[in-house]
């Protein structure tokens, strides 16, 4: 009977070792990866950049097809200006899901700021050609920003039109429409664009500021003085104010 026990309590041994030698199973590695993911969510939220990198990225080393983490990287590698690593990390977050329009929005936007904009504008198609993408607005809009860059005002006004379709009170589509129109020349169209993000934002300084500045140029030269009279109330120390300023001695 002896040595029947000491068997049995050998091979418990034995399949004790194994089962620690296997590690963590699938499910406690998503449960731990989770756990480091929402930490770092929250010292994203409190502005602690270095910490959250720590966590997305403890995330990953534990279980490697966590979207979400890369995602997160994506993000926090370019707040810190590491554009190419957040292009890396926004791929590896596609490469477990085609899908995610959110990352293929942000990849876009890094391509944007690389001036790489015919990746950006294939990144922003995919987004949009997603039926169950929360928030194409954002796509459209970016992807008008790009045209801007490329001068082809018509397509931008195009992307804003629809973004403002998507999210009715989608301020910065208004804005960058008063800015486009300005540029063709059409300043009524640019004050009516400025008007209608100033009503959503009434604390756009850049709005009142260009809103100014349109007034000045087609002649109305009162309604002129109020716009700038506003920057200089709002942002005193800013540009905008300071432009504000010589506009109005001008307009004495």
């Amino acid at each position: 009977m002896r040595v029947k026990n000491k068997n049995i309590f050998l091979i418990a041994i034995i399949a004790l070792l194994f089962l620690a030698a296997c590690g963590p199973s699938l499910a406690e590695r998503k449960r731990m990866a989770d756990a480091n993911y929402k930490l770092g969510l929250k010292y994203y939220s409190e502005g602690n950049i270095q910490l959250a990198y720590v966590e997305f990225q403890k995330a990953i080393e534990t279980y490697s097809e966590d979207r979400d983490s890369y995602y997160m990287l994506g993000i926090v590698n370019n707040n810190m200006g590491k554009l190419d690593e957040a292009v890396k990390m926004y791929k590896k977050a596609l490469s477990i899901d085609p899908n995610f329009s959110d990352a293929r929005t942000n990849l876009g936007v890094v391509y944007s700021s690389q001036k790489k904009w015919d990746e950006a504008i294939e990144e922003f198609k995919k987004a949009i050609s997603n039926p169950k993408y929360q928030y194409p607005q954002s796509a459209h809009y970016n992807l008008g920003l790009v045209y801007i860059n490329k001068n082809d005002l018509q397509k931008a006004l195009k992307e804003f039109e629809t973004a403002i379709r998507v999210q009715p009170n989608f301020e910065p589509a208004y804005f960058q429409m008063g800015q486009v129109y300005d540029r063709m020349g059409k300043r009524r169209e640019a004050i009516i664009n400025y008007l209608e993000a100033i009503r959503i934002n009434p604390g756009l300084i850049d709005a009142h500021y260009y809103l100014g500045l349109a007034y000045y140029k087609e002649g109305s030269k009162k309604l002129a003085v109020e716009e700038f009279k506003k920057v200089i109330e709002a942002a005193p120390e800013s540009e905008f104010a300071a432009s504000s300023k010589r506009y109005l001695n001008i307009l004495k």
